[in-house]
């Protein structure tokens, strides 16, 4: 398997830069497709009048979205939350061309630093750390360019976010014939509810000039009001308000 060896703050930076770019060059090409007259051909009021599907501009009513990422802790969680792997899955209605709203579901696997670990009761055993934070959101979506076959938005919305803190620690079981085997045991964690919103920019592109199917990358900032619970370092990392830049790829319909 091959290892970078670059530091992973150096990782995050030129995924954020790669993803901002690639959004920043699809929303010039866009605005140059507008301004000379590229851009998507306004369709007759009674086109699809009539037609369950799709609205009387041509755009189609209903959306969904799956895609997958990374998320990147920012200012004072990147003290006790390392990079998430995570996902999304959204369904939505499309007023017309030009706006419409998402339902969401996000998911996201933070690790734990060894720094907190160590902070632990008994912290040479071999603990390890998740957060996991999912979602459930209400996402407007404001289509700022748009040509026939790609588009660049704006979303962001807020709803309800869900922590889990879970410790785990190696333990030694063992039978009496003499085998031993090491297996993760709990060791302790918490729990918090908090409202939370978010904001950011994406953009979409067609598989294919008649396809439905669009290609998307998009880069938010989320933060979550995560506050009250009792004492103790399970705690303490629960409670903590949290940021973080979810950047994803995936498809949409």
């Amino acid at each position: 398997m091959l290892q970078s060896h670059l530091p992973p703050h150096w990782i995050n930076r030129a995924m954020m830069k790669h993803v901002s770019l690639g959004i920043l060059l699809l929303t010039a090409s866009l605005a140059r497709a507008e301004s000379t007259g590229y851009a998507a051909p306004r369709l007759d009021a009674t086109s699809y009048r009539g037609d369950p599907w799709r609205n009387k501009d041509g755009s189609y009513r209903y959306s969904l979205e799956l895609g997958g990422g990374v998320a990147l802790p920012a200012g004072a969680t990147k003290k006790y939350q390392n990079t998430a792997g995570g996902f999304r899955l959204g369904g939505g209605y499309n007023l017309n061309r030009r706006l419409g709203i998402m339902l969401q579901y996000d998911f996201n696997n933070f690790g734990v630093p060894n720094s907190l670990l160590q902070h632990l009761p008994s912290a040479g055993d071999n603990y390890t750390g998740r957060v996991h934070l999912w979602s459930l959101t209400a996402a407007p979506v404001v289509q700022l360019l748009r040509s026939d076959g790609a588009s660049v938005y704006l979303t962001g919305g807020g709803g309800f976010y869900r922590k889990l803190v879970k410790f785990d620690t190696t333990t030694k079981g063992c039978n009496p014939d003499g085998g031993c085997l090491n297996f993760p045991t709990y060791a302790g964690g918490d729990s918090n509810n908090a409202g939370g919103v978010s904001l950011g920019l994406g953009a979409a592109k067609k598989i294919a000039f008649e396809s439905k199917v669009r290609v998307f990358a998009e880069a938010r900032y989320v933060w979550i009001a995560n506050t009250g619970g009792h004492p103790g370092i399970h705690a303490d990392i629960a409670n903590k308000r949290t940021g973080y830049f979810p950047i994803l790829i995936g498809l949409k319909w």
